[in-house]
Order: C-alpha cells, then sequence, then structure tokens
C-alpha cells in the first residue's frame, strides 16, 4: 500500500507569514526532513513508488511540488543534513556507502564508503560537514562505533558493542552524541565524546526508555523516542 507523507512544516521565518501548513503526497517514503536554511523538504522514497523510485525529492513546503529529484542506485535508508544545512548525507540499507548531496544545486558532491560494513546510524559532526561518525553493522547488527575524517578511518573507535547500541542522535548545535540501544531490551543510552582522533562511550545518560526498537530524536538534551 502506498504510503502518504504529510509535510508539518513551521514557516518562521521573516519573508513568510507564521502559520503551519500541512501537504499530503503519495510517495512511498522512508524519511522526510525539512531545511528551514532553502525553506524546501527532502524526502528519501523507496523501491516501490511508481513514479519516484529510489530517489531524494526536493519538495516545496508551500505547494507540495516536487521541484528536483535525484535517482540512486540503492534504496535510500538514513537521510542526515549537515549542520550548516548546506549538504545532505544518505545512507542505503546493508549497503556500505553513505552519499554525500550538495543541497544549493542539488547535486551528488561525495561519497563514503564504510569498508563493506553497512551503516545501523550515523551522524554529521557539526563543526566540521566531511566528519561523519557511523554505527558500523553486518546484517542490521552492530560491529562498532567509528569516525571518519575527509573519508579516512580514525584510530580511536568503540569496538565492543555488547549492549547492541545502534542508533545515534545529535543536539542541535552539534556539541553533544548520543547513543541508543535500539535493538534489545535494554533500552539504554550512552553520551559519546567526539575527540580529534575518533570517538569513545563517555557516561551512561539514562539506564531505561519506553521500549523502542527503532531510532531516536532529541530536541537539545532532551532525547525521545519516535513514538514520542
Amino acid at each position: 500500500m502506498m504510503k502518504k507523507v504529510l509535510l508539518f512544516c513551521l514557516l518562521l521565518v521573516s519573508e513568510y507569514m507564521d502559520a503551519q501548513t500541512t501537504i499530503q503526497l503519495n510517495v512511498d517514503a522512508t524519511r522526510v526532513v525539512y531545511n528551514p536554511l532553502y525553506h524546501k523538504a527532502y524526502v528519501a522514497v523507496k523501491d516501490k513508488d511508481p513514479q519516484y523510485s529510489k530517489s531524494i525529492l526536493q519538495i516545496d513546503p508551500i505547494t507540495g511540488t516536487v521541484e528536483k529529484s535525484i535517482t540512486l542506485p540503492q534504496i535510500p535508508f538514513i537521510i542526515r543534513q549537515s549542520h550548516d544545512l548546506k549538504c545532505l548525507y544518505v545512507s542505503y540499507q546493508y549497503e556500505p556507502d553513505i552519499l554525500k548531496i550538495d543541497l544549493e544545486n542539488i547535486l551528488e558532491s561525495g561519497n563514503l564508503n564504510t569498508d563493506n560494513f553497512d551503516e545501523l546510524d550515523f551522524a554529521v559532526v557539526g563543526s566540521d560537514i566531511n566528519t561523519i561518525i557511523v554505527f558500523r553493522g553486518d546484517g542490521g547488527y552492530p560491529d562498532d562505533l567509528v569516525m571518519y575524517k575527509n573519508g579516512v578511518l580514525q584510530p580511536r573507535q568503540e569496538s565492543n558493542i555488547s549492549d547492541y547500541f545502534s542508533a545515534l542522535c545529535m543536539k542541535n548545535d552539534g556539541s553533544r552524541l548520543y547513543a541508543h540501544n535500539r535493538i534489545s531490551s535494554g533500552f539504554d543510552g550512552r553520551l559519546v565524546s567526539i575527540l580529534d582522533d575518533g570517538i569513545e562511550f563517555y557516561v551512561k545518560t539514562w539506564d531505561y526508555m519506553m521500549p523502542n526498537y527503532g531510532f531516536v530524536k532529541n530536541n537539545n538534551d532532551l532525547v525521545y523516542n519516535e513514538s514520542g
């Protein structure tokens, strides 16, 4: 069944009236993000969609118009924006690549290969759009948490992921990174230290969350699961 994507965009920019708009589109989507710099929504579309199969769409959230699209070689899984909002990063499920898209021109501008590991989740470091932290795994299970700088794997890593940490969320200003256990019954979380030569788990930040076999989101230091 085709999924309907509802784009809720709070337009709190001076050139727009303060208003909330709801746009309904019939696309088979996995993820939706809103970009306040360009005032656009970006949608990752799965392979069953009859018109936009395996694509990233740029949508005008005022009119619901699909303005541009990029067809991808695989089904997009996770999309993340850089903290300067000028780049979009796209991973594929069970594939060892993360694609970088320049949002000003909607062009592919780079690709990170994660050494034959698939990406369970990833985050872009706030101070450097070319530094990416990745939960790498195999078949949906975590293997390690690593950092790449300009495509180069950094030496300091977390390889003992015995608690099945596999989801990441970054504080709004890019200063803190949280890791969450999303595939076992523990549901605990840790603060991740971002270092010059890699990463390390710092302290346990919560012991229990509402059962959430999925990703987490955050509003600054408030971390919550996708069900709210």
